[in-house]
């Protein structure tokens, strides 16, 4: 559902009949009508997107993350990115093997390999509602 603040389009461009200036005008209007249309029209987050961290250590190839606050549905993306390591994790601690069981209640974040005794990497972790057309 789209908000109601109102925005202004941006002028088309003015064809010069040269080419090579023509289509590199059209192309920067049409990103500038996207801005307009998607980023400022579109609609207003409801409330701050859920973030945090969390560890996995030891013999744990990874871990369930629970939301402070359950969102509306499990139509979300999960970006996670390595913040922190202690000892040596195993190289296939490095790398997640995949993002399972999303709920609006939380998500399990799996890796490739348990850290290791001894060694834990921390993941930052955010997520990002799905983005919905002007005519839901």
């Amino acid at each position: 559902m789209a908000n109601n603040r109102p925005v202004t389009l941006p002028p088309p461009p003015r064809m010069l009949g040269n080419a090579s200036i023509d289509i590199a005008s059209q192309n920067q209007w049409c990103l500038s009508l996207y801005k307009t249309l998607v980023l400022e029209a579109g609609p207003a987050p409801a409330r701050p997107e859920p973030h945090g961290a969390v560890t996995i250590k030891g013999a744990d190839a990874g871990a369930m993350v629970r939301f402070q606050q359950p969102l509306d549905d499990a139509n979300y993306e999960v970006f996670a990115t390595i913040a922190r390591t202690d000892g040596t994790p195993a190289p296939g601690a490095y790398a997640i093997a995949g993002i399972e069981d999303k709920t609006p209640a939380g998500f399990a974040l799996t890796l490739t390999a348990a850290p290791g005794a001894g060694a834990s990497i921390t993941y930052a972790w955010t997520i990002r509602r799905a983005v919905r057309s002007f005519h839901d």
